[in-house]
């Protein structure tokens, strides 16, 4: 039996460390929902700068979906993510799932294990982007700062984005479908 479950709908989000869960719409990005709600000013309306200093913090999204088989009448199942950007974590029902660290690549994350008949729960935790660069720099010995802290020159940078998207090449902008 083959079944396609969307779960697109009745997410929430929070800033990791904080108690408040907000309504989000997936797929979108932080940037839009803190819009959404009044929390964050239009970045191109002369704000740039508050968009980057949430760059510097952690997000994570939760959402659920209602499964009414029992799962292990199904060969397999599997999450299917055709964009989490960047560092992210994804757990089903409390349990580790997987990590990403490509925002430009679809992930697909095998989940029957920890299925439940009944409402499951996903949560995926968006690391700061800033914070993990700089993690990955000093793992590497270099000291290549934050890939926008505008007053560096960069040779490279480790966190590329698709020039398709809005705001600049290189950003923290989280999105993700599922």
């Amino acid at each position: 039996m083959k079944k396609l479950i969307g779960i697109n709908e009745g997410w929430q989000f929070r800033e990791t460390g904080t108690s408040e869960w907000l309504p989000a719409r997936v797929p979108g990005c932080v940037q839009l929902d803190l819009m959404s709600l009044g929390m964050l000013d239009d970045p191109y309306s002369g704000n740039e700068q508050a968009t980057h200093e949430i760059e510097g913090k952690g997000w994570e999204y939760r959402g659920s979906a209602a499964i009414t088989e029992p799962p292990d009448q199904y060969d397999s199942a599997a999450l299917i993510f055709k964009g989490l950007d960047t560092y992210a974590q994804i757990y089903l029902n409390g349990a580790f799932l997987g990590e990403t660290q490509n925002a430009l690549i679809p992930h697909r994350l095998e989940c029957k294990a920890n299925l439940i008949t009944g409402v499951n729960l996903l949560e995926v935790r968006f690391a700061s982007t800033r914070e993990r660069t700089a993690s990955l720099h000093r793992e590497d010995g270099r000291d290549l700062g934050y890939v926008c802290d505008r007053f560096r020159l960069y040779l490279a940078n480790i966190t590329l984005k698709s020039t398709s998207q809005p705001g600049n090449v290189v950003t923290g902008i989280m999105s993700f479908c599922v």
